[in-house]
Parts: structure tokens; C-alpha cells; sequence
């Protein structure tokens, strides 16, 4: 109670309910402020929204939840392979109608065809359920499927947010298109390092012992506990990186574009993997193909095109295939 009040008495004391909007408020967030007694209202739109779609409500304050629609607005959800409507409680991809809603793309009719039907729902991009009171749920993003070779898809960024929640991480991807399991990209948060391990600055975390298991086992734990886990969503491998994606090194975009944006970090990240691994001349456990292999069948999908740049990966000789 005591940590709670400070926390209170640091928003002006009188701070009782907030709104949230912009970007996905992860689970653990909102049951913090619903411990210490601040209401969390959280809606949901897009810019070709106008851009509120859902809202939580006062008298009707649903977690985890965006709310139901707002007056006069539609949501449905349809099995974004067949454009089928789905029942209430079923996962899909979410459509949106309503006065709103954008009447298309200015001068780019391509583009406005792309992700508005002829009847006039919005296609979102994003994947959800809607509860049997039509409280919608957003679990991810369309584009941020990974299909795993045995064809299961797999959320990557639901799995991302769960992991978050560790300390040790200060960045993370997870990947594993057409590949048998799902492989993680660590960049392992340093001042937590040396907070609670004592090393010292500028220490290589795949170095230490045992702690690459470790943060592999805490991982696990956190993307099991999620609701609705299934079996293949656990990561099988990670890398610990030396360095954060950003900018300067080439492993971000500075496009503003999330797909490009992580795109980009998968491949430039999983290149110098396996250049670096190269450069040690260790002895081959296998040579085969490894294209920009996954991250380029990614691409394709994406119809070819992300935001008018084109990555320029092709594929890689490389050993050690089967680490990933």
C-alpha cells in the first residue's frame, strides 16, 4: 500500500482513471494500475479511422479488452483466407464500417483497393476476437504472422510483448519462417547484467555461464503462461547479440514502417549470424541454403513491396544451418 500511494501521490493524488491509445498496452501494465486502483480505459483505431474505433466505458470497463464499438461504428471478424464472418469468440482478422471510416487513399486507388471491400468495410490488418457482449480483443498484427514449416502460424509480436516482461531483455525478434521451430534474437539489457550478476561493463553475455539456458528457460515461461499457448509457440534457440538494433548499425530502418522496420532487423541480424559464424572457420556440421531464406519468403508475401523499398537480400551459402 505504501509503494502504491507513492505512486499515486506522484500522478497529482487525484489521478483515478487514464486513457490509452496508440499502441498495444501489454497485460501485466494494465494489472499494475488496476492494483493500485487507477482505471485504465483503453481504446483502438487507425489513422483511416479518424481514428477511434472501440473504447472501454466506464460503466463497462472490460481488461485486456479495447472495448465495444462506438455508436454507429460495425466491427466484424473474418478468416482472413476466405473473407468468411466468424462467431463471436473466434480469432481472425477485423473489418470496420462507419462514418469514420476513410473513403479510400488520396489518388491511390491500388493502394485504397488493397483494404477496402465493395460494401465498404476497412480491412485493419489486425488480427482479434470479439467476446459474446462484442467487446473486441486484439491479439496482433496480420503481418506479423510467422508459418512455421509444418504450417502452424505463429503471432511473433504477441509472443515479443510476453517477453518483454523479463528484465535481462532489451530488445528482442522472433523468427522462424518455414523453418521447424521458432528462434529468438536477444539483445541482453546490460545495466540489469550488471545489476544483478556483478559483471562488468562491456561483458559478452553468450560468455557467461549458464545464462544463456537460463534466460532460454525464463523465455519459455513467459510465453507459456500466456493465455491460449500452444505447443509450437515455444522457442527452441536463442542468440544473445552484442549489439541493439538501431539505425546507425544498419538493423533498423529509419522508414517508419513496422513491417519494413522488422524486416530489415531479421535480416541484417540473421546475416551477420551466420557471417560471423563463417569467420571462425569451425568445422562444418552441414552446408546448405540458408536465403535470407525465410525472411525473403516473408517479403513475398508482402507483395513484394514494403512502404517502395525493396530489401536487397538473396540467399547465402552458409554452414551451420541447423543451429537455428
Amino acid at each position: 500500500k505504501f509503494v502504491y500511494k507513492k505512486i499515486k501521490n506522484a500522478l497529482g493524488g487525484k489521478f483515478i482513471k487514464g486513457i490509452s491509445g496508440g499502441g498495444a498496452l501489454a497485460p501485466y501494465i494494465e494489472d499494475f494500475f488496476e492494483a493500485i486502483g487507477v482505471n485504465i480505459y483503453v481504446g483502438y483505431g487507425l489513422t483511416e479511422t479518424a481514428p477511434v474505433l472501440a473504447v472501454r466505458r466506464e460503466e463497462d470497463n472490460k481488461m485486456y479488452s479495447v472495448g465495444p464499438a462506438l455508436q454507429n461504428t460495425e466491427l466484424k471478424i473474418v478468416d482472413p483466407n476466405t473473407m468468411s464472418t466468424l462467431k463471436n469468440g473466434q480469432k481472425g482478422l477485423i473489418l470496420a464500417r462507419g462514418p469514420q471510416v476513410m473513403m479510400g487513399y488520396y489518388r491511390d486507388e491500388e493502394a485504397t483497393r488493397k483494404v477496402m471491400t465493395d460494401d465498404g468495410w476497412f480491412i485493419t490488418g489486425d488480427l482479434g476476437w470479439l467476446t459474446k457482449d462484442n467487446h473486441l480483443v486484439i491479439t496482433g498484427r496480420m503481418k506479423e504472422i510467422v508459418v512455421l514449416s509444418n504450417g502452424e502460424n505463429v503471432e511473433t509480436e504477441a509472443l515479443e510483448d510476453a517477453c518483454m516482461e523479463i528484465s535481462y531483455i532489451k530488445q528482442i525478434v522472433i523468427t522462424g519462417q518455414d523453418m521447424p521451430n521458432l528462434t529468438a534474437l536477444v539483445v541482453v539489457n546490460e545495466d540489469e547484467l550488471i545489476r544483478v550478476l556483478h559483471v562488468k561493463k562491456g561483458v559478452d553475455p553468450n560468455h557467461l555461464k549458464d545464462f544463456k539456458a537460463m534466460l532460454l528457460n525464463e523465455i519459455n515461461l513467459k510465453i507459456k503462461r500466456r493465455e491460449g499457448f500452444r505447443a509450437f509457440e515455444r522457442i527452441n534457440n536463442i542468440h544473445l547479440l552484442k549489439e541493439p538494433f538501431s539505425v546507425e548499425n544498419g538493423m533498423l530502418c529509419a522508414v517508419g514502417n513496422d513491417d519494413l522496420r522488422r524486416l530489415v532487423i531479421q535480416a541484417v541480424v540473421l546475416f551477420k549470424f551466420f557471417a560471423d559464424r563463417l569467420s571462425q572457420r569451425q568445422k562444418p556440421r552441414r552446408r546448405g541454403i540458408f536465403g535470407m531464406a525465410c525472411v525473403q519468403c516473408r517479403f513475398r508475401r508482402r507483395d513484394d513491396m514494403i512502404g517502395g523499398i525493396e530489401v536487397g537480400f538473396t540467399h547465402a551459402q552458409v554452414d551451420y544451418v541447423d543451429t537455428l
